[in-house]
């Protein structure tokens, strides 16, 4: 059991510090607008809070948020994974399945993102973010919803 422990320890690790290399990858760009500092700033406090509460869900929240402002959506999928983890209540389930719908709108996989962001509405069926997503992808790659995106979806 130790040596699991010790395992799964090193596997956390690396994975924070690849989402770190991953923000230093993009930290030249963002010194520029002057939000490197920002963003470094946050990224390592919320590293700090899920050192002390590593199952929190709005901790993991807004550890995803950082890397979807930065537009980083391979570091994005992978904590929202995380997150999903621990998500209990049905917001933070709904805020998943948006991240999921996120990201596969932005590798242009509409058809799987729209399955995300009706998941997302049997958790929040009143997200407004979820609706908007749908009508985005219904404009941009002209796929229509088997059903009503205004419908409301009985949890």
């Amino acid at each position: 059991f130790e040596d699991f422990i010790r395992f799964a320890k090193t596997q956390e690790f690396d994975y924070r510090s690849s989402a770190k290399t991953s923000f230093d990858k993009m930290k030249k760009e963002l010194e520029e607008d002057g939000l490197a500092e920002v963003m470094s700033a946050e990224l390592n406090a919320l590293e700090k809070a899920l050192r002390w509460n590593p199952v929190s869900s709005g901790i993991w929240l807004e550890y995803a948020e950082v890397f979807k402002c930065l537009k980083m959506t391979d570091e994005l999928f992978r904590t929202t994974k995380e997150l999903f983890q621990y998500a209990y209540q049905p917001e933070y389930i709904a805020k998943c399945y948006r991240n999921f719908g996120y990201c596969l709108i932005e590798e242009k996989k509409y058809r799987d993102a729209v399955i995300c962001y009706f998941m997302s509405l049997m958790y929040d069926s009143e997200s407004m973010q979820a609706e908007e997503e749908l009508m985005y992808i219904r404009e941009t790659a002209g796929i229509e919803p088997a059903f009503s995106i205004t419908q409301k979806i009985a949890t």
